[in-house]
């Protein structure tokens, strides 16, 4: 196998992995050949996934941790850096609860709970792992974000305000650390067919006026969620930093906007087809040389790319090839820019060293 489509000898973390879509990710890790551990807050799940693992050839090791205790975050972290010694290629921080309320409802409890196990506990995790991504050369973290931190769904305010909180951090993160060679991005599902969303699936009338508004017209499976997370831990994906990318079947761009991709999108699911757009930043080519040549636009921009550097075609084709294949069946509509973190760099300032 090609290896920018390989994880063979690469190291992974996956929160909450031992049920649901996070279950679906370290089994897509697992197959493109990464060593996993998991974290989970049920000791059932984890010991049934591991036994299940296990008997699939996968390397998945295991913890038990309430990601919203900082002790058990830490000790988690330095598990793994014993298991991996000190290295950690890929962070995936996938924990997430709900507690649906009309906003005025809400009580300090209820912050509380969101705000520790989905934003708290991911901050925390990515400042526990940044020496182990940085010593492995080349880390990549994913956000497990939601189309409520996108546009506004009708299931919880706070919930929405964390995974908000999430799509911003991936921004922050990947420019902050492009130079120690770690990417960040935020993935952000639809509903996904899992046991915690069975109740609303179940509610005929709801699941009928929610899907009519998704261009695919139905849920997301698990692997359809995975396989974008760990086309985004690739190297193949080593241009695509700050990104939130939606696997929602169209949801976020039905009604919202009129560019050709979006509109297709919407009015040919039906027909079965999917429309995306990639958004380049320059990429080294014949047509690109006179800006490579100029040194003062060269440092202009690049110097305004946190990863640095131009893209390569290669680079730009992994992308486009990914959004044609079958595992990328639920994602539509979308514009993903492939441009080393360029799009999402407001501002930075390195003062002069005294």
């Amino acid at each position: 196998m090609d290896k920018r489509w390989s994880l063979q000898g690469m190291t992974a973390l996956v929160t909450g992995g031992a049920s649901g879509i996070g279950h679906a990710i370290v089994e897509e890790l697992a197959s493109f050949g990464a060593r996993i551990h998991v974290c989970d807050i049920s000791e059932t799940l984890l010991n049934q996934s591991l036994s299940e693992w296990e008997k699939k050839g996968f390397q998945v090791s295991g913890s038990i941790c309430d990601v919203s205790s900082r002790p058990e975050r830490e000790t988690l972290m330095q598990t793994v850096s014993s298991l991996f010694d000190g290295k950690l290629n890929i962070l995936v921080n996938n924990v997430g609860v709900l507690r649906g309320k009309p906003t005025t409802e809400y009580v300090a409890d209820d912050f509380s709970f969101h705000v520790s196990a989905n934003l708290e506990a991911a901050f925390h995790f990515c400042q526990l792992s940044h020496p182990l991504l940085k010593a492995s050369g080349h880390g990549s973290i994913v956000f497990m974000s939601s189309v409520a931190g996108v546009v506004s769904v009708d299931i919880g305010s706070i919930y929405g305000l964390t995974k908000g909180a999430l799509n911003q951090l991936a921004r922050n993160l990947a420019c902050e650390w492009a130079k120690d060679g770690i990417r960040a991005n935020a993935v952000a599902p639809n509903i996904v067919k899992t046991r915690q969303s069975q109740s609303f699936l179940e509610d005929v009338s709801l699941k009928e006026a929610y899907f009519g508004r998704t261009s695919l017209g139905r849920a997301g499976e698990p692997n359809e969620v995975a396989s974008l997370v760990v086309f985004l831990c690739l190297p193949a994906a080593s241009y695509i930093t700050g990104q939130t990318i939606c696997v929602d079947g169209g949801f976020t761009v039905n009604g919202a906007w009129n560019q050709l991709a979006r509109s297709l999108a919407c009015e040919w699911a039906k027909d079965g087809i999917r429309a995306n757009s990639v958004a380049p930043n320059i990429v080294k080519t014949p047509q690109s040389q006179s800006y490579f040549d100029d040194v003062g636009f060269k440092e202009g921009m690049f110097g305004g790319t946190p990863l640095g550097r131009a893209g390569e075609p290669n680079e730009v084709a992994s992308l486009v090839v990914f959004l044609c294949l079958p595992s990328a069946s639920y994602i539509t509509g979308q514009t993903i820019c492939v441009d080393g973190g360029l799009t999402v760099n407001g501002f930075s300032y390195q003062p002069p060293q005294s």
